[in-house]
């Protein structure tokens, strides 16, 4: 067999193939498939050359399968099948899509602050469209975002949203102010004040490398606006372990409200209102989305967190 052949065969060419196979002649092909008989023909003719295959015997009123055209017969007739589920099946993909939404959300958030109060209010605007919400961590949710798995997704806006600029858009939601976080098992939850000094014996617990650098950069950046003494710093991997650490030693986080890990009921919230270095929730759109009902989401976005005060939720 030529092995160019095959792309040169047209799904037109296969489907005068099938009803020549299933008349077994070139006449009512001609007639079914409002063509010449002489363009049936040359067809079958290409196509065997094409394939390095004799499909028929030709007779004079009629033509007979050959094995070889019969086993192409049953062979093409399913492949033809399976083509045109394929097209339905993306039809109905596409329509699926320009009547829903996917959004991607980070899990160590506090769903309350803004995903339910948004994800309801379009529901209520917009019933006839399907609002999907994914939760996941926050490298999952950076993975997926640059393979367009969503068609926007929230992050905390640390300066994770700077490396998006060049093929995302960037809506800020609201801001928050930092708070210093520890455990209800670290000592300094036992004294009636809180003096920032008191944090010099603790030991700063935030991230750094890959998509959590700018974790760090923001609490090193508030702990030297606030003047917050660091004798000693630890690197975790996630949020996650930010959360378990705080309950094993003396330590303490610089996070936001926002921040809901599993257990955020045994962590204290000191806000440093002062603090002119801000947190915050931002939408995430790749700037080639072409979902029709985003503007739709990205007004309730806006509608809803304008509720919120600039500082602190």
């Amino acid at each position: 067999m030529n092995p160019q052949g095959l792309s040169g065969i047209t799904f037109q060419q296969i489907e005068i193939f099938l009803c020549a196979a299933k008349h077994e002649n070139f006449t009512k092909v001609a007639e079914e498939l409002f063509m010449t008989q002489a363009s049936v023909s040359r067809n079958i003719q290409n196509i065997e050359i094409a394939l390095g295959i004799v499909l028929f015997v030709r007779h004079k009123q009629r033509v007979h399968l050959t094995n070889a055209g019969r086993c192409l017969y049953q062979s093409w007739k399913l492949i033809l099948r399976q083509a045109e589920k394929a097209a339905a099946d993306a039809l109905q993909q596409q329509e699926n899509q320009f009547h829903a939404l996917r959004i991607g959300d980070m899990s160590c958030t506090y769903l309350e602050h803004y995903l339910l109060p948004i994800a309801r209010e379009f529901e209520y605007r917009f019933p006839h469209t399907e609002l999907n919400l994914d939760r996941v961590d926050n490298r999952s949710l950076l993975s997926n975002i640059h393979d367009r798995q969503y068609d926007a997704a929230f992050c905390i806006n640390l300066g994770l949203t700077e490396q998006f600029s060049y093929a995302f858009d960037v809506i800020p939601l609201f801001s928050m102010d930092p708070c210093i976080v520890i455990s209800d098992t670290n000592p300094l939850c036992s004294h009636q004040t809180f003096d920032l000094k008191d944090l010099e014996e603790q030991t700063l617990l935030t991230m750094r490398g890959g998509p959590f650098q700018y974790y760090q950069k923001f609490a090193l950046s508030v702990c030297q606006e606030m003047q917050i003494p660091i004798r000693k710093t630890r690197y975790v991997s996630n949020v996650f372990s930010i959360a378990m650490e705080l309950k094993r030693e003396k330590c303490f986080a610089v996070m936001d409200q926002c921040f809901a890990p599993n257990g955020n009921d045994r962590l204290r919230f000191i806000p440093l209102n002062e603090s002119k270095t801000k947190s915050g929730i931002a939408l995430i759109i790749p700037k080639d989305n072409s979902n029709p009902h985003l503007h739709e989401f990205v007004s309730v976005c806006k509608d809803v967190t304008s509720k919120y005060h600039t500082h602190s939720v």
